[in-house]
C-alpha cells in the first residue's frame, strides 16, 4: 500500500469531507499522526487504506480456507 504524501489537494483529485470525532478519538488521531510525522488527512487516508487492504486479505484467507478440500479422518 502506497500513500503518496507529496500530492496537493488539487493534484490528488480528492475533495474535503466533514467528519465528526469525539474528543478522545480526536486526541488519539492527533497523537498518532504526529508520531508518524503525518498530518491528520494523511493519517486517516493511511488508516482507511490499510484497513481496507487488510479486510480484503482476511476475506481472501477465509475464502481459501473454505474452499480447501476437507481432510479425511
Amino acid at each position: 500500500m502506497n500513500v503518496n504524501k507529496n500530492l496537493s489537494r488539487k493534484e490528488s483529485g480528492g475533495r474535503s469531507i466533514a467528519l465528526y470525532l469525539d474528543n478522545v478519538t480526536l486526541n488519539l488521531l492527533e497523537k498518532a499522526s504526529k508520531a508518524l510525522n503525518m498530518n491528520r488527512s494523511e493519517f486517516l487516508r493511511f488508516c482507511i487504506l490499510h484497513y481496507l487492504d487488510e479486510a480484503n486479505a482476511l476475506r481472501a484467507r477465509v475464502k481459501e480456507e473454505l474452499l480447501k478440500p476437507e481432510a479425511k479422518t
